[in-house]
């Protein structure tokens, strides 16, 4: 049995009180420390080499590229996480001093950058969506059949379309359809996204002030 029709029969409860494992995710800051430490791996440009070496070959999942949640992400699945915005917005640098800079964000968030530690959490400024208004032009870039959500390929099985653990070279070439590993797409949360399009501060009071606005941006999430 390959984990793709293990995980099927668990999700039919055909197997009672059976674990599947997915996925370890981690900060960077330790994985870096964990090969410091002596973790045998060449690369930390990718998960596949790390899981390999942390969980075996067990091959039980991989996550499928383009996504509904995010269309890129930073190196080990760390921050930058890619909005999936078509087309994004047009990046700018606001200011600059000899310590930070403010830009805005592909996004449409406006950030300050630390130029000291630039893997430092952001400090964010601004936020696209403030209202509805801005909400009904954000979700324009937010159509779920763009073509550019779909390269080339994006149904092979390759290292380019899936993406956490390492590939059977028998595999790799052919359609997903006939893959034995289970495939996972990304949507984030229904909290998630609206936080990433708002802020949590102004989220928070939107539940309040504007709850049909909420209610939307979440139903338009789970249509996405």
């Amino acid at each position: 049995m390959n984990s793709r029709e293990r995980f099927l029969q668990i999700s039919r409860f055909e197997r009672k009180n059976d674990p599947m494992w997915f996925f370890l995710d981690a900060w960077y800051e330790a994985f870096v420390r964990l090969k410091e430490e002596g973790m045998h791996v060449e690369s930390l440009e990718g998960r596949q080499e790390i899981l390999g070496y942390l969980l075996g070959d067990v091959n039980h999942y991989q996550w499928l590229i383009p996504n509904a949640a995010i269309k890129g992400i930073g190196p080990l699945n760390n921050p930058p996480w890619v909005l999936p915005l078509e087309p994004p917005f047009e990046e700018e640098i606001i200011k600059e001093t000899d310590t930070s800079i403010m830009k805005r964000e592909y996004d449409g968030t406006v950030v300050n950058v630390s130029k000291i530690n630039p893997r430092a959490l952001l400090q964010y400024l601004g936020y696209p969506v403030k209202d509805r208004k801005t909400w009904n032009e954000f979700k324009k870039r937010l159509g779920p059949f763009s073509k550019e959500r779909y390269p080339e390929g994006w149904d092979i099985i390759s290292g380019k379309t899936v993406n956490t653990f390492p590939l059977k070279k028998e595999l790799i070439g052919k359609s997903m359809k006939d893959r034995d590993f289970v495939l996972h797409m990304a949507c984030a949360s229904l909290l998630g996204m609206p936080r990433n399009y708002m802020g949590v501060e102004n989220l928070s009071l939107a539940m309040y002030d504007d709850p049909k606005l909420v209610e939307d941006m979440v139903e338009y999430q789970m249509y996405f």
